[in-house]
C-alpha cells in the first residue's frame, strides 16, 4: 500500500516514523513510503484525534506483533536448555568436587592458561565442567529452563488475547 504524505504530515512522519516504527521503506521519491496500517493509522490518523485509550490498544498491538519472532526465539533457546544450563552451571561445577576436573591433564591445560581467574571465577568453578555438564544436575537444569519456556509462551499467548 503506498500513502502520499501531503505537506501537513511530512514532519510528523519524518519524525515519529523513522524514530518509533522502523517499518518505513523508502522508494523513489521522498513522498512516497510504505507502512504496515496500524503504525501509520497510530501515527496519522484520519485527521481526527483519538483517545488514550485506543492509542494505548493499538500500539500494544504492533509491540505485541513485533515481539514474536523474539519471544519465539527465548521459547526455543529455553525449551532446548543448553544456554540455561551453560549459565546456572556454576552452581554445580565447584573446583574440588566436579568430576571433570579430577583429571590432572585436564586441570593441568586450563591452569596454563592465562584468563584461568576468568574462566574459573577466581579459581571457585571447575572451567571444564561449566558447559559440560552431565547427569542428574544437568537434568535438573534442562528441566528448569524448559519450565521458564513453558511460562514464556503461555504468558506471551495470554497477553496477545487481552
Amino acid at each position: 500500500m503506498s500513502m502520499r504524505l501531503s505537506a501537513e504530515y511530512v514532519p510528523l512522519a519524518g519524525v515519529h516514523v523513522w524514530a518509533i516504527t522502523g517499518t518505513i521503506r523508502y522508494r523513489h521519491h521522498a513522498e512516497l513510503y510504505y507502512l504496515e496500517n496500524s503504525a501509520w493509522d497510530v501515527l496519522q490518523g484520519s485527521r481526527n484525534a483519538h483517545t488514550w485509550s485506543t492509542l494505548f490498544a493499538a500500539w500494544t498491538q504492533i509491540v505485541a506483533q513485533s515481539l514474536i519472532a523474539p519471544v519465539a526465539w527465548l521459547f526455543v533457546v529455553f525449551l532446548d536448555g543448553g544456554y540455561y544450563r551453560c549459565l546456572f552451571a556454576h552452581n554445580y561445577c565447584n573446583l574440588t568436587t566436579a568430576v571433570q576436573c579430577k583429571n590432572e591433564t585436564v586441570m593441568e591445560y586450563y591452569k596454563s592458561s592465562h584468563n584461568f581467574d576468568k574462566i574459573s571465577g577466581a579459581g571457585e568453578y571447575c572451567p571444564h565442567c561449566i558447559c559440560n555438564l552431565e547427569g542428574e544436575d544437568a537434568s535438573y537444569l534442562e528441566a528448569e529452563s524448559q519450565i521458564y519456556a513453558w511460562v514464556i509462551l503461555i504468558l506471551f499467548g495470554v497477553s496477545t488475547f487481552l
